[in-house]
């Protein structure tokens, strides 16, 4: 048997467009109104702690420049840490190439008490 030859559909109506539909976009906010209230908060905070703590309190070896530029969290937001309030004994005052180290050896960090575990809690 032969199957019947068959013909491409044909459309009875043109299309609309050319181009998809696209909802109207609105660029993100880099963060929210509650958010931005709280980074002011934050960036008093550290003002405050680096005008109390002008020296590094980490000193972890001979690369250390003396003087604080950065305040480190012993316990890590990203672990439960708080952005603003808690203890003045939950921040330490560093230099830029304490506060890398203390980053990138996390281990080292924690013996020398520079770093808590999230399981640890807070002071």
């Amino acid at each position: 048997m032969t199957e019947p030859s068959r013909r491409p559909l044909q459309r009875k109506t043109p299309l609309r467009s050319k181009k998809p539909w696209r909802p109207e976009r609105k660029p993100l906010r880099h963060r929210s109104a509650k958010m931005s209230k709280i980074y002011v908060e934050r960036r008093l905070l550290v003002g405050e702690i680096l005008n109390q703590r002008p020296l590094c309190e980490a000193r972890w070896d001979d690369g250390c420049t003396r003087l604080s530029v950065d305040v480190h969290e012993i316990l890590p937001r990203s672990q439960g840490g708080r952005i603003i309030g808690g203890a003045d004994s939950e921040y330490l005052a560093v230099c830029r190439y304490c506060h890398d180290q203390i980053e990138t050896n996390p281990l080292q960090s924690h013996d020398r008490g520079f770093r808590r575990w999230s399981w640890e809690g807070h002071l």
